[in-house]
């Protein structure tokens, strides 16, 4: 994100002519609501957000983002919090496709053509 510079143009889908531009950089903001977690953990548990359990950080999460309720996930860079820019960049992502499907589909990685015809290997599912 260094080298991203605001309003510059954005990539576009395939078969649009809409430009989209780059927002303002929105790492300031995310500092701040990270370091707002962390102090709103050691005010109300004694201890840092990182070092919280997973129910305990969940539901600090819930809280922060009770009004930050859309109907689909932004882009990343669009997001009003950094807890919904870090669930829209993952659900964007091939690992994302893969679980949702269960097998390995590799969305976005190359493979030859000859493959197209066959069927995802399924995903091994771990022990929990």
């Amino acid at each position: 994100m260094d080298e991203s510079r605001p309003g510059a143009e954005a990539n576009h889908g395939y078969g649009t002519g809409r430009i989209q531009r780059l927002p303002a950089d929105p790492r300031p903001r995310w500092r701040s609501q990270l370091a707002a977690l962390d102090q709103n953990a050691r005010r109300m548990h004694g201890r840092s957000f990182a070092s919280l359990s997973r129910a305990d950080q969940q539901a600090m999460l819930r809280t922060a983002l009770a009004e930050d309720r859309d109907e689909t996930l932004p882009p990343p860079l669009a997001a009003r919090h950094i807890a919904v820019a870090m669930l829209a960049h993952f659900y964007d992502s091939p690992a994302a496709t893969d679980l949702c499907y269960e097998a390995n589909i590799g969305r976005q990685l190359c493979r030859p053509l000859s493959a197209a015809s066959q069927q995802p290997v399924p995903l091994t599912r771990r022990a929990q």
